[in-house]
């Protein structure tokens, strides 16, 4: 057996193993009632037996199987995780050592490369935190091995295994598609399935018909609907990238079944209204040009690059008109968001803050007015999110792996011969990957799952015969390059930088820099600050009053808040007064503690004017320190 043969063996028992590792832990927790445990069992064994056939059931049942869990009340965990945890476990402990088709040769190398990146972007996080918190990183570690399908982590754990099992979930489908191509067409048709059952439901939980005992887990904004998750934006862009692949289902077939899938559109779109997404309507926008495009194509020969020229004029447009409809009245804010993003990635810009830290982090660098508001939030654009995360080598890892899942349904859009599956799931993958520029529908598992298993059944039902359309471009050498580049980013683990002091650069929190004592200076506060502390700081006293030039109040309310742990109103007049806040102490990771602050008229409402100075501050002195 070939080195790089060994290899792909030994990484198929690693990732099988981390699978089993992780639905294992159903065992481990005594507080799970026996059918939880009965249950991966049966699944688990279902799936060893039967792959193919559970591949189908997670595509028609996933993304509505919580709401079994939901209904038996006790305990909410993440079910259509468990049931790809079982499959992939299944698939990569009996596929053997049997040579890969094709496709999946040219799929290996990208993805090696990102499950590598994600990989050790966990490890130097895990590394961290046991060297700057011994107790901390046993915690977590004992948190994940018996509550790992209910829990996140520091380490960044949860989130590095959700993206990687959507990349094994993509081979698998492929793997087993290859040798049998019917499967490509049972996932696509049960993902229709199971998005009209979700529609279904959300219309029920509209119109008040779904039964308390599967709504008690659902807080909801008024008059925006979702009955499978709460996130009724990633539910937009589930529902909006099913639209596309049922319109080209409905356009490639006859008679009843046509008739079928335009009824499943239609619920689709119905769940896509009540879901109110802005970004996945104006996402959604993309089937009816996507279709014209394919007919353009077809009809009139178009030269490739005029194709594909046309394709980036109307992908430009649509992105600025999400940049206006998705926005809307918060541009302001969402330019906040992208320039704490880009702040992150500048910090660490090649490996990234860490998988699953940007929420964390963000509580340091949001802007003054992100931080009142949020405390702490995700980037509201996806991409932006995985660069600060996994740094600009794992975004490009991550743009290769989605290319080479891409390409080949937009090589079959132009072929005359071909039926338009093709074409709908192109444009059903484009809606989903559109609504990410203004969202995080990825961090959904009941949208990013059957995202990735479109991908993959797409990618087979695109090929038309191998002599004429799927040739077989990748090499051993790119596979053994892939795999070089793996190993060096475990070598590079020793050679990361720590974690970078994350703040708002000096005078853009509102204060400036300041010193602790009784020096008397006086700082002006405006509607929105912070105020950065040390890691072991518990207790801190400001010394404030309504600023001189503030002559229209009497009063004001000040609110401190400290993000994750408490929020103090104080009213504040002429005279100094003393506000006493309590911290926690920085979690791991954090080289600092903030307090986000805000000034409110005293009927709660905002100033008629939040940039001038509202507040003078004159002394800020520690109270308490932890030793």
């Amino acid at each position: 057996m070939s080195l790089q043969a060994r290899l792909q063996q030994g990484g198929r028992w690693a990732l099988a193993a981390l699978a089993l590792a992780a639905l294992a832990t159903v065992y481990t927790n005594a507080y799970f009632p026996t059918w939880i445990p009965v249950a991966a069992t049966i699944v688990a064994i279902a799936a060893l037996v039967w792959p193919r056939e559970m591949l189908v059931a997670i595509a028609a049942v996933g993304p509505v199987v919580n709401l079994s869990v939901v209904a038996a009340e006790w305990p909410i965990l993440r079910a259509i995780e468990a049931l790809v945890l079982a499959v992939l476990a299944g698939w990569l402990v009996r596929r053997g050592p049997r040579p890969a088709g094709p496709l999946l040769r040219r799929l290996l190398p990208a993805a090696i490369v990102l499950i590598a990146i994600l990989v050790t972007s966990s490890a130097a996080l895990a590394i961290e935190v046991h060297a700057v918190a011994p107790q901390e990183f046993a915690s977590t570690m004992h948190a994940l091995s018996h509550w790992y399908l209910w829990t996140a982590d520091t380490t960044g754990v949860v989130a590095a295994v959700m993206l990687i099992e959507g990349v094994l979930l993509t081979l698998a489908i492929v793997d087993m598609a290859e040798a049998a191509p019917r499967l490509a067409i049972a996932i696509i048709e049960a993902l229709g399935c199971g998005g009209a059952i979700a529609a279904l439901l959300t219309m029920l939980l509209a119109t008040g018909l779904l039964p308390d005992v599967f709504v008690r887990h659902v807080r909801l904004p008024n008059g925006r609907f979702a009955a499978h998750v709460t996130d009724v934006n990633a539910a937009g862009s589930y529902f909006a990238m099913l639209i596309g692949l049922g319109a080209g289902m409905a356009a490639s077939t006859r008679g009843t079944r046509r008739r079928v899938w335009l009824g499943t559109v239609g619920l689709l779109a119905v769940g896509l209204t009540l879901t109110g997404s802005r970004s996945a309507f104006v996402g959604a926008t993309a089937v009816p040009i996507g279709a014209a495009l394919v007919a353009a194509r077809r009809r009139m020969r178009i030269d490739r690059r005029a194709t594909w020229a046309l394709a980036i004029l109307v992908g430009g447009l649509a992105i600025a008109v999400l940049a206006r409809a998705g926005f809307g009245s918060g541009s302001e804010l969402r330019q906040e968001f992208t320039v704490t993003s880009l702040r992150m990635i500048a910090a660490r810009p090649i490996f990234g803050l860490g998988i699953g830290r940007y929420y964390d982090f963000s509580r340091l660098i949001l802007t003054p007015r992100l931080g009142v508001l949020y405390g702490n939030e995700n980037a509201h654009d996806y991409y932006l999110q995985i660069a600060a995360e996994i740094g600009l080598a794992g975004f490009a890892a991550f743009a290769w792996w989605l290319f080479v899942l891409l390409r080949p349904m937009a090589g079959s859009v132009a072929d005359r011969s071909r039926d338009f599956v093709s074409a709908g799931l192109l444009v059903g993958a484009a809606v989903f990957l559109i609504t990410s520029l203004s969202g995080h529908p990825f961090l959904v598992r009941e949208a990013a799952i059957p995202f990735w298993m479109l991908l993959g059944a797409g990618a087979i039902a695109s090929r038309v015969p191998i002599s004429t359309s799927v040739r077989d471009r990748s090499t051993p050498r790119s596979t053994r390059v892939a795999w070089i580049a793996a190993a060096l980013l475990v070598v590079s683990l020793p050679l990361r930088p720590e974690t970078p002091r994350l703040r708002l650069r000096p005078g853009q929190d509102g204060f400036g820099e300041w010193r602790t004592g009784a020096e008397g200076r006086v700082r002006d506060m405006t509607a929105f600050a912070a105020i950065y502390i040390g890691p072991k700081v518990t207790g801190l006293e400001i010394t404030m009053r309504l600023a001189p030039d503030n002559r229209g109040h009497a009063s004001m309310l000040v609110v401190d808040q400290e993000p994750g742990f408490s929020q103090h109103w104080t009213v504040v007049g002429r005279d100094w007064t003393t506000v006493h806040v309590e911290l926690p102490g920085a979690a791991p990771l954090m080289a600092y503690q903030r307090i986000n602050m805000s000034v409110l008229n005293r009927d709660g409402s905002m100033p008629a004017d939040p940039n001038v100075a509202l507040i003078e501050m004159r002394d800020v002195t520690i109270s308490s320190a932890i030793p």
